[in-house]
């Protein structure tokens, strides 16, 4: 958990506009047997089109220059999550932010 939640966190932090503050919300809650948890941030947003390429490893949407990283952070934090028997998606709206669950 600490590994996925810690390469979520690091994600949020990294891809927030430069003239904004990163805002970081972190809840779960329960349903049925299991915990849903969740971070939401708000960076620069998703489109929609990537948001099941995001989690390939070494893709990147943006270049080096722009947003530093690996492009190994949410494809080893789904790895982590399918690790346990679950899932992890991202609901994103581009200029709004994204939430990872």
């Amino acid at each position: 958990m600490e590994l996925i939640l810690s390469n979520l966190i690091d994600n949020a932090l990294t891809y927030v506009s430069k003239d904004t503050s990163p805002k970081i919300e972190i809840s779960s809650l329960q349903e049925g047997q299991y915990v849903v948890i969740s971070i939401k941030d708000n960076g620069i947003g998703i489109p929609h089109k990537f948001h099941e390429k995001i989690f390939d490893l070494f893709q990147r949407l943006h270049s080096e220059e722009e947003y530093p990283g690996t492009g190994m952070g949410l494809a080893i934090a789904k790895r982590a999550v399918e690790l346990l028997g679950e899932e992890i998606r991202v609901e994103s709206e581009v200029g709004v932010g994204s939430t990872f669950l």
